[in-house]
């Protein structure tokens, strides 16, 4: 996090190196690699923690270097993308604004439009985190409209399809978020259809798709609160055919919102271990698990008490005994 912080805090005014500077597509090939990880890897935060600083580096020093400015900003824009999906789960709330509006930057230099809307649904993450709801739904929204724009209904870009549909799921949770059950569940419609469209593409970078679409219905119902709602939604839910670590994670610990709510907190912390077992950095790192332990330790039962306190001292939540 130390090193992340001093080169985005640097990028601005970069010292000088000595180094030779990586070639566009060494350094395009690099920001692809990254993503892979992100989806891929049950290890990716700590994986990334050691990545991002050279990459965004390098990048950076490409960017500077490159004749073809426009090529060299799609580069930034990546680089900063999965910079901030790395932070936001870290998290490190601020920094991940920062990279999230230099991401956007770099995409509207290099006039990419699927690059324009993954700004966009990346800023939606910050603006609900600091709890401007409204603000992110409407970033999205806009940013889908000027997507529509660019996309030939009878035969879609498969990318800029995908962008549509994760803009619109951004938005359904963002309404949720503010208890706008009706429009969120609209916005979901809109995302669903485009996945069916899709069949089996899958978005490298947000992973849209069926499954995906799939997993943001169950994180609506958690947002608005629908605890047996939440609970049948898990029951139908395949995660299995979602290719995204984080994503399967998401999912079981949004499951587990709704057992907590629900008081069966034995159901609860097993689907928190089986999110453990799927990503343990992704239950480490969660400021969201974190609540649900505090709740679990605060009611205590005795059933729960050993699954609790084990699991809560791995996250680093209470001291080990």
């Amino acid at each position: 996090m130390a090193a992340v912080r001093e080169v985005i805090m640097r990028s601005a005014v970069p010292e000088t190196s000595s180094q030779q500077t990586p070639t566009l597509d060494d350094v395009s090939t690099r920001v692809a690699e990254a993503w892979t990880i992100w989806h891929s890897s049950p290890t990716a935060h700590s994986i990334l923690g050691g990545v991002l600083p050279g990459l965004l580096v390098d990048t950076n020093a490409a960017y500077r270097a490159a004749s073809d400015r426009r090529s060299a900003a799609r580069n930034v824009a990546g680089a900063y993308q999965i910079t901030r999906q790395w932070l936001h789960h870290i998290p490190d709330g601020d920094l991940a604004w920062i990279a999230a509006d230099r991401a956007m930057a770099a995409a509207r230099e290099a006039d990419d439009p699927h690059l324009i809307a993954l700004g966009a649904w990346a800023l939606s993450a910050s603006y609900r985190r600091a709890g401007q709801q409204d603000e992110a739904t409407r970033l999205c929204l806009t940013a889908a409209d000027e997507l529509k724009a660019r996309i030939d209904d009878s035969h879609p870009d498969p990318d800029l399809l995908a962008d549509y549909g994760m803009l619109h799921l951004a938005a359904s949770v963002s309404a949720a978020q503010s208890d706008e059950d009706g429009r969120a569940w609209a916005l979901h419609r809109v995302a669903d259809d485009a996945a069916r469209a899709l069949g089996a593409h899958y978005d490298p970078w947000t992973a849209f798709g069926r499954a995906n679409v799939d997993i943001h219905g169950l994180a609506i119902s958690a947002e608005l609160g629908r605890a047996d709602s939440v609970v049948e939604y898990a029951s139908r839910l395949d995660i299995d055919g979602m290719p995204s670590v984080e994503r399967r994670a998401a999912a079981l610990i949004n499951t587990a919102r709704g057992f907590v709510r629900r008081g069966e907190d034995e159901s609860a912390v097993l689907v928190l271990l089986d999110a453990e077992n799927v990503s343990a950095e992704e239950i480490r790192d969660s400021t969201l698990v974190r609540e649900l332990l505090r709740e679990l330790l605060h009611r205590d039962r005795a059933r729960a008490r050993p699954h609790v306190r084990a699991l809560a001292q791995r996250t680093g939540l209470v001291p080990a005994s």
